[in-house]
């Protein structure tokens, strides 16, 4: 009689696509296992320009090997993180929200198990509003040594004007909002 339990429950297993493993925990974490996601943004946190910036930093990691994103999260912001990983030569897909428990929003996720302790950020780095607000990407030598102290994730984003920039007629961004152009 327990070969027939058996085979009924392997028959019932067949058909039904059989027993997940840690299924809520994948539902967690965006059809992935904790132990293989390297980071992960939660929804309010996809949602911020900063976060653009935080991605192509960490899609450089090599153990990355997919993004996945929510389906809900707008889709401007998919498109631009999706282009982010295409760059980076990491898969990407879209999953549905109805698929999902909790906040996450975004992973990225290696192939393998990983070692990472804290992959969701607690604290995301803002850029201050002056530098949000810089009317071009340029900055002076002021500028950029007060962004490289208070934001230094996005010293990538801006260019410090050096002569030849000067010449052309490049302003600082931010001494251009405040005293119309004249560096500082």
């Amino acid at each position: 009689m327990q070969f027939e339990s058996e085979l009924e429950k392997y028959t019932t297993m067949g058909l039904t696509g059989g027993f997940e493993i840690k299924g809520e925990e994948k539902k967690h974490w965006l059809g992935d296992y904790r132990e293989r996601i390297v980071f992960a943004l939660l929804e309010e946190q996809v949602m911020k320009k900063e976060a653009l910036t935080i991605l192509k930093e960490k899609v450089t990691d090599k153990r990355i090997d997919k993004l996945v994103i929510r389906n809900d999260i707008p889709e401007m912001i998919r498109d631009k993180m999706m282009d982010i990983a295409k760059m980076a030569d990491i898969t990407y897909k879209e999953i549905e929200k109805d698929d999902t428990a909790g906040p996450i929003a975004l992973t990225l996720a290696s192939k393998e198990a990983v070692e990472v302790d804290n992959v969701i950020m607690d604290n995301m780095p803002n850029l201050p509003e002056k530098f949000k607000r810089s009317k071009n990407k340029y900055l002076c030598e002021e500028h950029m040594e007060e962004l490289k102290k208070e934001a230094p994730y996005f010293v990538n984003e801006f260019k410090e004007v050096n002569f030849f920039d000067k010449l052309t007629g490049e302003k600082c961004g931010v001494c251009e909002l405040k005293n119309n152009g004249i560096m500082m």
